[in-house]
C-alpha cells in the first residue's frame, strides 16, 4: 500500500479550484443563452400558428408536441405571447 502515490504528480489544489469555478461560470452562461433560445424559439412557434391559422389551441398543442411542455404551460405561454 505504501507505493500508491508514488507516481502521483503533484497538483495545485488552488489552481485546480480556480479553472473549476471558471469553467462553472461559462457552463452557467452557457446554459443560461441555451434557455433564451428556447424561449425565443417556442415564441416563434406561437407567432407562425398565429400567423398561419390563428389557433391558439394549435399553438399550445405545438409547443406540447415540440417542447415537451403540460398542457397548462402550454397555454399559459400561449396567452403570453400571443
Amino acid at each position: 500500500m505504501g507505493n500508491w502515490f508514488e507516481n502521483m504528480e503533484p497538483m495545485d489544489i488552488q489552481e485546480e479550484r480556480a479553472k473549476t469555478k471558471v469553467a462553472e461560470e461559462k457552463l452557467g452562461e452557457a446554459e443560461k443563452k441555451l434557455q433564451e433560445t428556447q424561449i425565443e424559439s417556442m415564441k416563434s412557434v406561437v407567432q407562425l400558428v398565429k400567423e398561419l391559422a390563428g389557433d391558439k389551441t394549435l399553438a399550445a398543442q405545438k409547443l406540447m408536441d415540440n417542447c415537451h411542455m403540460t398542457k397548462e404551460e402550454a397555454e399559459a405561454f400561449v396567452e403570453r405571447n400571443w
